[in-house]
C-alpha cells in the first residue's frame, strides 16, 4: 500500500509588488492545495487570497504521521514560541514576541523576504 504524504509548504505571491507575500501551510495533497489558493477550486485558506496567484517554492515531507508534520507546521510560523526553536529564532528582526500572563505570544510573520 502507498505511504500516507503530509508536508508542509511554503508559498511566495507572484503578484506585482507582493512577491515578498509568503505563506506557511500543510496539506496531504501539494497539487490540489495550490489549486486551492489560486482560486481554481474552493476551500483555500482566507489568509492567502488578496495575494493570489501563488508559486509553492518549497514543500517539506517525509513525517512519520499527521502531528509530527502539523507540529513542524506550527513551529515555522510560530518560531518565537515554539520550545524546539525560540533560543535561535529570537535573534532574528522579524520575530517579534511579548509575554501575557505565562504565555509567550509572537506577530504573525508575513512577507518576510528573507523566508524565500
Amino acid at each position: 500500500s502507498m505511504e500516507a504524504f503530509y508536508g508542509c509548504y511554503l508559498l511566495a505571491s507572484c503578484q506585482t509588488g507582493n512577491q515578498n507575500r509568503t505563506y506557511v501551510g500543510f496539506t496531504v495533497d501539494p497539487r490540489r492545495r495550490i489549486r486551492q489558493h489560486n482560486g481554481e477550486i474552493s476551500a483555500g485558506a482566507w489568509k492567502t487570497k488578496r495575494w493570489r496567484p501563488w508559486k509553492m517554492v518549497l514543500c517539506v515531507w517525509g513525517f512519520p504521521h499527521k502531528v509530527a508534520a502539523l507540529q513542524f507546521e506550527h513551529a515555522w510560523q510560530h518560531p518565537g514560541i515554539s520550545r524546539h526553536v525560540r533560543a535561535q529564532a529570537s535573534r532574528f528582526s522579524f520575530v517579534k514576541t511579548w509575554k501575557r500572563g505565562n504565555f509567550l505570544r509572537q506577530r504573525e510573520v508575513m512577507g518576510v523576504h528573507k523566508n524565500l
